[in-house]
């Protein structure tokens, strides 16, 4: 995933538990999909297996710092 965002946002696919965490995308090449994560993690706070798992864009910078 190095082209892509470095971070990912993943939460739980249990729509009563809504835990997310912040993980390193880095550990994943550029080949695999977010939808091939998604079925591999396990919530940490209530066992569910299965993630929702979505990139986490950094905020745009406002102003051009030169003027």
């Amino acid at each position: 995933m190095s082209g892509g965002p470095r971070r990912l946002i993943v939460y739980c696919g249990d729509y009563k538990c809504a835990h997310s965490e912040v993980i390193d995308a880095d550990r994943w090449g550029d080949d695999v999909r977010l939808s091939d994560l998604e079925r591999k993690f396990t919530c940490q706070l209530c066992g569910h297996r299965g993630t929702d798992v979505r990139p986490l864009f950094e905020q745009a910078r406002i102003g051009t710092g030169g003027r």
